[in-house]
C-alpha cells in the first residue's frame, strides 16, 4: 500500500495512513458479451495478451511478490499464474517462447524470461542510458527499444533479440513506436502528431487523426491502428484507418458493476 502523511504533531509524532489498495484484471473474449475476472491475488496488473489470446503476462504487485515486482504468465483458459521472474512483465514474443520484463534498479534492467528451456538474458544497448519503452518486432528476432543516452533526446531503434547494436528507427524526441505486422513499417508519435516511418528508406507520412486517443497496436492486417478511447472509464476501443483515418468502433464494454477503474491502468489487445 501507499503511506500518506496527515499531520505532524509538536513532539514529532506523525499521523499516518496506509492506503491499501487493488487492481484486477479481465478478459473480454470475441464472441463474448462481458469479461471474465483472470486477476492473480490482490494487485495484478495486465501488460500483454499473446496474439491467439492464450496467453497472459502481468505484473504482480502485491506484498508477495517482493520489493522489485514479478512477471508472471497466466493460460487464459484459467490455469494458475507462473513466476518466471521479477520486475514488471512487458511483452509476449511472438513465438510464445520469450516474455521482456523490466526490474526497477537504477537504471532499469531490461530482461528477457525463457518460458521453457533457456537462460535468461540481460539486456544491454551501448550508448542507451534510460529506456523507456522495449517491445518484440513482428518476425520475433529483434526488438523495438526507446530509449535516450547522455546529452541526446530519446530516440527508438531496432536491436538484436539479445541486445547490443542499435539500428535507429524514428526522428529523435520520440519515445514509443509500434512495429507493422508486416515488419515494413513503424507508427510513432512526435510532437502530438502520429507518423509513418517506412524502413525501406521512404520518407516519413503523417498518420491518420488520433488525438483523444491511445493507440495500441496495429490490426493483423496492417491496414488499421487499435486505439482505446477512455470515455467514463468504460472500455471503447476503435479501429482508425491507416490511410483514410476513417474510425469504427470494435469493442464496447462495460466494467462489473462492483469495480470502476480509477484510473484504467491498461488494456492489451489481441487479433
Amino acid at each position: 500500500g501507499a503511506l500518506t502523511l496527515l499531520d505532524v504533531a509538536q513532539d514529532g509524532s506523525w499521523l499516518v495512513t496506509r492506503d491499501e489498495t487493488q487492481t484486477r484484471m479481465f478478459l473480454h473474449t470475441a464472441g463474448s458479451t462481458g469479461v471474465k475476472d483472470v486477476s492473480w491475488l490482490g494487485n495484478s496488473i495486465s501488460t500483454d495478451l499473446s496474439d491467439d489470446g492464450t496467453l497472459l503476462a502481468f505484473t504482480d504487485q502485491s506484498a508477495e511478490a517482493g520489493s522489485r515486482y514479478a512477471v508472471m504468465v497466466r493460460k487464459t483458459d484459467g490455469s494458475p499464474a507462473v513466476r518466471i521472474g521479477e520486475g514488471s512483465a512487458t511483452g509476449i514474443s511472438p513465438d510464445h517462447r520469450l516474455v521482456l520484463g523490466d526490474v526497477p534498479t537504477v537504471p532499469s534492467q531490461q530482461r528477457l524470461y525463457p518460458l521453457g528451456p533457456g537462460e535468461t538474458i540481460n539486456l544491454k544497448w551501448p550508448g542507451l542510458e534510460d529506456v523507456g519503452f522495449v517491445s518484440f518486432f513482428p518476425d520475433g528476432q529483434s526488438l523495438v527499444v526507446c530509449g535516450s543516452g547522455s546529452g541526446r533526446p530519446p530516440r527508438c531503434y531496432r536491436s538484436r533479440l539479445e541486445g547490443g547494436s542499435l539500428e535507429p528507427l524514428t526522428p529523435d524526441s520520440v519515445g514509443f513506436a509500434l512495429a507493422r505486422p508486416d515488419g515494413q513499417a513503424v507508427a510513432y508519435r512526435r510532437a502530438g502528431q502520429l507518423w509513418i516511418h517506412p524502413l525501406d528508406g521512404g520518407t516519413d507520412r503523417p498518420g491518420p487523426d488520433t488525438r483523444g486517443l491511445d493507440v495500441r497496436r496495429w490490426s493483423p492486417d496492417g491496414k488499421a491502428l487499435w486505439a482505446l478511447d477512455r470515455q467514463a472509464g468504460d472500455v471503447h476501443i476503435v479501429r482508425i484507418d491507416a490511410a483514410t483515418g476513417k474510425r469504427t468502433p470494435l469493442v464496447d464494454l462495460e466494467w462489473p458493476r462492483d469495480w470502476r477503474p480509477a484510473p484504467l491502468l491498461g488494456v492489451r489487445l489481441a487479433d
